[in-house]
Parts: structure tokens; C-alpha cells; sequence
């Protein structure tokens, strides 16, 4: 494990979310704790267990790692959050349950998100008061959020 220290933001409701969760699942990967967001990551410890008598000690220290880091991993959100975001989601009780609650929160696909969205690429104009690499950088957010939110914009368009 990376003993370097390297800090998220913390996100306050406010800012680009897509962009806040790149950087928590690269911060969580760099600490090695990405494991706990893979499907087949607990399946796996438990049958670890079922496991003759001879690896049911190996098997058991797997479990317990990997519970510690199920712990490190959501200790790690947690303090990625602003305190009136945590508010929302500190009932779930594992990392992948708030990062899925706070999917639901933050990358609402309503109709209404979506018609915003279409209306601000198709309203879309470079502004003189930033630079070529700034109006670029904002059309390519609100392409990356139309894509998040799975609206087919026409080539023609």
C-alpha cells in the first residue's frame, strides 16, 4: 500500500460530480481499495471459507481484510464529503451503497435534466471572456453530462 498522501476535495453539492468521482475512485484505487466496488469481491471471500479445514485460517484473515478495507473504503467517502452532503447519505453502510446513493442524488436522469441539458448544447455559444481551452472545456462538460445521462443527440444536431 502507497503511503503518500494524496486528498480529495471534498464535495460540497455544488461542483462538477462527475469529475469529483473520478478523483475519489483514483484516490481509492491508489490506496487499494477499489476491490470493494468489484462484483465478484465478496462472493469471492465466502467461498473462500467454504474451503477445506486446512485454508479456513487463510481464508478467514481474506474475510477480515477485506472487511477492513470495505471499512477504509466508506471512511474514505466520508471524509470526501462536504457535511451537508454526508447528511444524505450517512445511513448507507457501505462505500458502494453511497456511492450508488449518491449517484441517485447528483445524476438525476429526469426529463426535465435532460431538455436542460439538450437546450444548453444547443444554446451554446463560446464566450469572448474566457479562452479557446475554457469554451472547449465547457462544451465538452455538457457533452460528458448528455452522455452520462444517455441522450442520444442527433449528428445533425
Amino acid at each position: 500500500m502507497s503511503s503518500a498522501r494524496i486528498e480529495v476535495e471534498k464535495y460540497d453539492g455544488r461542483g462538477d460530480y462527475l469529475m469529483w468521482k473520478e478523483k475519489l475512485e483514483a484516490h481509492l484505487d491508489i490506496l487499494g481499495l477499489s476491490v470493494v466496488f468489484r462484483e465478484d469481491g465478496g462472493s469471492k471471500k465466502v467461498s473462500d471459507l467454504e474451503a477445506s479445514n486446512e485454508e479456513d485460517k487463510d481464508a478467514e484473515a481474506k474475510l477480515e481484510a477485506f472487511e477492513e478495507k470495505k471499512k477504509r473504503a466508506r471512511s474514505t467517502i466520508v471524509l470526501s464529503l462536504a457535511d451537508r452532503v454526508l447528511r444524505k447519505v450517512k445511513k448507507e453502510k457501505t462505500a458502494v451503497s453511497m456511492l450508488k446513493a449518491l449517484d441517485n442524488l447528483y445524476m438525476s436522469k429526469a426529463l426535465p435534466n435532460r431538455i436542460y441539458l439538450k437546450q444548453k448544447l444547443y444554446s451554446f455559444k463560446m464566450s469572448e471572456n474566457l479562452s479557446v481551452e475554457g469554451n472547449i472545456d465547457e462544451f465538452l462538460h455538457i457533452i460528458e453530462d448528455l452522455d452520462n445521462m444517455d441522450v442520444q443527440v442527433a449528428d445533425e444536431d
